[in-house]
């Protein structure tokens, strides 16, 4: 039980680390939020200090050629800053800030809570659970430290889908908090569908004559 839950530990730390720093790269590349004075190199836990006290709305009242959309592959993925203060798809974004940012750090307070308390309830051998589980863990845990700490999450990361060769969908910008918790809500729902087919299986080979 605990090399397990060091385990999980390790990875959900692991995940909020790498949230956090390509947020952090996301500040530095896409606006000039942490930009440096002339033939000075920042070193790194300086802007990790800077990212943490003095970034906040670094896009605000800049021109856009200083928050500028990079393309990384093609025009399907490129990188853009934005500020989500809202949930998923900016639901709640438009809400007050005083009943918005304290309401959006409860549920999401609570939902690391549940997530503990079944990843403590899992059996050894529910390990896409528990997988599932770390990966949406790490992903709430990083979008909670923006909110608590700015009253939004850093979003970057951009796609383009074309449909059926008509036109093209930009999908909501999302980050790698994100990407995690979608992970581990498609595999929880994976294992679900699993187990309910495995109580099927069984009884079909108990009802088969000899």
């Amino acid at each position: 039980m605990r090399t397990r839950f060091l385990l999980v530990a390790l990875v959900a730390l692991t995940l909020v680390v790498l949230d956090q720093w390509t947020k952090l790269l996301a500040v530095e590349g896409l606006t000039p939020g942490l930009l440096a004075p002339p033939d000075y190199v920042m070193p790194f836990s300086e802007k990790v200090l800077r990212f943490y006290t003095k970034v906040e709305h670094p896009c605000r009242g800049v021109p856009k050629r200083d928050c500028p959309e990079k393309f990384f592959v093609g025009k399907f993925w490129s990188f853009e800053y934005h500020e989500n203060p809202g949930a998923a798809w900016s639901f709640g974004a438009g809400t007050n800030p005083r009943l918005r940012v304290p309401f959006f750090v409860s549920v999401s307070v609570l939902a690391i809570g549940f997530i503990i308390y079944y990843l403590k309830k899992a059996r050894p051998d529910q390990r896409r659970v528990v997988a599932g589980l770390v990966l949406v863990l790490g992903g709430a845990l990083g979008n909670l430290i923006d909110r608590a700490r700015m009253g939004y999450v850093i979003d970057f990361i951009v796609w383009y889908i074309d449909v059926w060769f008509v036109d093209t969908y930009r999908w909501p910008t999302f980050n790698v908090a994100d990407s995690a918790i979608t992970s581990g809500v498609v595999l929880l729902i994976l294992d679900s569908l699993l187990e309910r087919k495995l109580p099927a299986k069984d009884e079909a080979l108990v009802a088969k004559p000899d």
